[in-house]
């Protein structure tokens, strides 16, 4: 059995990226896939930077299906507490793992009223910066640079923001980092680092031990790198209220788009936060790795004048 965040898991395959844990509480069951179902309409596409189909989703009957095209479909239970996987031919078992636990556990939980959004997650005195961002706008980067700079760090892809009486609480998804080739060598260059549960040529996984949930201290929402304005200095401008909300749901992970009653309950959540009093950023900076620590002075400072 794993956990994931407040989730555990019986998985038919190992997953090492994960925690061993003894509770049986909320048990999410995955296993490879025997029940058949018909071709369903799709009703959603979500697409990467180049503009491809990454995920397609729509509903065979009465379950969730998404597809992650000439890879697996992942067919969920309308519970939520079975998710089947059906991987493509000679698709590697570490391809099924990253989507599994980066994209459908994240939407999973999302549909049962959780926040989860993308972002990377560092601890800076005993709580939780984030960065929020799409991919590619160098969330992971950052986060790196932290951890090079003796910082633990929370997760690299997604974290679910839980309010409390007291603030929010971040729960990691787990910890590990992905990163470019170009970034990790630019930022770690350390193979004391490296895990062997990456499936890309392109990309390298750190692994980290941090499993821990804390109070979340600010987040910052990271501006495509392409977009004017975004490469020519760096720039912490705050921002609150509706504004902030909504870049919080945009970074959140959805399993079914055309759940209004969902997405109210996402909506709700991301406005509680962003009208907290948390401190809550837009950060703008070159994405030049000789600036980087340029940019994490900057993210420092504006965090410890709260």
């Amino acid at each position: 059995m794993y956990r994931i965040f407040d989730f555990s898991l019986a998985s038919d395959i190992p997953l090492p990226e994960l925690p061993e844990t003894a509770n049986s509480d909320t048990v999410i069951n995955v296993q490879r896939g025997q029940k058949k179902f018909e071709e369903p309409e799709w009703n959603h596409e979500w697409r990467d930077p180049g503009g491809e189909v990454c995920i397609r989703y729509g509903r065979p009957g009465r379950e969730y299906l998404l597809r992650f095209p000439d890879t697996v479909d992942f067919l969920v239970s309308p519970a939520g507490d079975t998710i089947q996987y059906y991987p493509e031919a000679n698709v590697p078992e570490v391809l099924v793992r990253h989507l599994l636990l980066d994209q459908v556990i994240p939407r999973l939980a999302s549909h049962k009223g959780q926040l989860v959004v993308h972002a990377s997650a560092i601890i800076h005195d005993c709580k939780a910066i984030i960065f929020l961002g799409d991919t590619g706008s160098g969330k992971s980067t950052l986060a790196a640079g932290f951890c090079m700079q003796d910082y633990e760090i929370l997760t690299d892809d997604c974290i679910l923001l839980r309010p409390e009486s007291n603030g929010t609480t971040c729960i990691p998804c787990y910890p590990g980092i992905r990163l470019w080739n170009d970034s990790y060598t630019a930022v770690v260059n350390d193979d004391r680092y490296l895990g062997n549960i990456s499936y890309r040529a392109d990309k390298q996984r750190l692994i980290l031990q941090n499993t821990q949930s804390v109070p979340l201290a600010a987040v910052f929402i990271l501006g495509d790198a392409n977009q004017p304005g975004q490469g020519a200095e760096i720039s912490v401008m705050p921002v609150s209220g509706a504004i902030a909300a909504m870049d919080i749901i945009k970074q959140s992970f959805v399993l079914d788009v055309h759940d209004k009653g969902n997405t109210g309950i996402l909506f709700a959540v991301a406005s509680g936060i962003a009208n907290s009093g948390l401190p809550i950023y837009r950060l703008g900076y070159p994405r030049d790795f000789k600036m980087l620590n340029g940019v994490l002075e900057t993210i420092k400072k504006a965090v410890n004048r709260e």
